[in-house]
């Protein structure tokens, strides 16, 4: 008897918990060509509290040039699951205006989004279809990285958080000298910034010292500065690892 009630408090923990199939980060990217950003990125968060589905999400397409994403994991999504596996969810826009309804449906790890009442509006970029798969806490280096490559530098920039298009606490920067073969290492974040023609862009930041790196995504664009003035900017082209 004392085996069985120990097997039921053993299992009851992993009986709640299965249910919370949607909770976590989900991620996927159509695939550009040889020496490119992808085509587009889209990520999804959720946090499941029972059949209450809440999150939010983020759609580069483009490669890059056009972002519809959260700033601050600000809440745009909101559902019910009506299985484990299948829920309807209804978007909010993040720059505002009628949202729309998708179905999610989960097929072991991976989450089909489809759109049922699409968003019409020039300034929303949300895929009608796409397939993302769940992703680890811990994303290894080689999921979401990049090179970029300069006139002078190689840079290799990882972002630990999905995708290399999201807001980050968790991000590397490797830079090697071409002359030399001088590599410097740092730790540093990613965040959106606000264009000076509107719009905002994705920029990784790094700091060593008196001494800032800032690598722009969107305009393959490497800027150095120390005590707050450009000592090195360059163009780059981007290329996948």
């Amino acid at each position: 008897m004392k085996n069985i009630l120990l097997m039921i408090f053993i299992l009851f923990p992993l009986a709640v918990n299965a249910t919370a199939t949607f909770s976590g980060t989900w991620g996927g990217e159509e695939v550009g060509s040889e020496g490119e950003l992808p085509n587009t990125s889209f990520s999804l968060w959720f946090h499941q509290d029972g059949k209450e589905l809440s999150g939010g999400y983020c759609f580069v397409t483009q490669r890059g040039n056009r972002t519809d994403c959260s700033v601050d994991n600000e809440i745009s999504i909101r559902g019910q699951v009506m299985n484990n596996q299948v829920a309807k969810v209804r978007i909010n826009p993040y720059f505002g205006g009628p949202g729309g309804v998708a179905l999610l449906s989960i097929h072991d790890n991976e989450l089909d989004w489809k759109l049922k009442s699409p968003l019409r509006n020039e300034r929303f970029y949300i895929p009608d279809e796409y397939k993302l798969k769940k992703q680890l806490e811990t994303i290894p280096g080689d999921v979401a990285s990049r090179e970029m490559i300069t006139k002078d530098f190689t840079v290799d920039i990882v972002n630990r958080c999905g995708s290399i298009y999201v807001a980050c606490d968790n991000a590397l920067y490797r830079r090697f000298r071409h002359a030399n073969n001088d590599m410097i290492s740092l730790k540093g974040v990613s965040m959106f910034k606000n264009k000076a023609k509107g719009g905002k862009e994705l920029v990784y930041v790094f700091s060593n010292l008196n001494v800032s790196y800032f690598v722009y995504i969107e305009r393959s664009l490497l800027i150095v500065e120390k005590e707050g003035k450009v000592i090195l900017s360059q163009k780059g082209v981007w290329r996948k690892k």
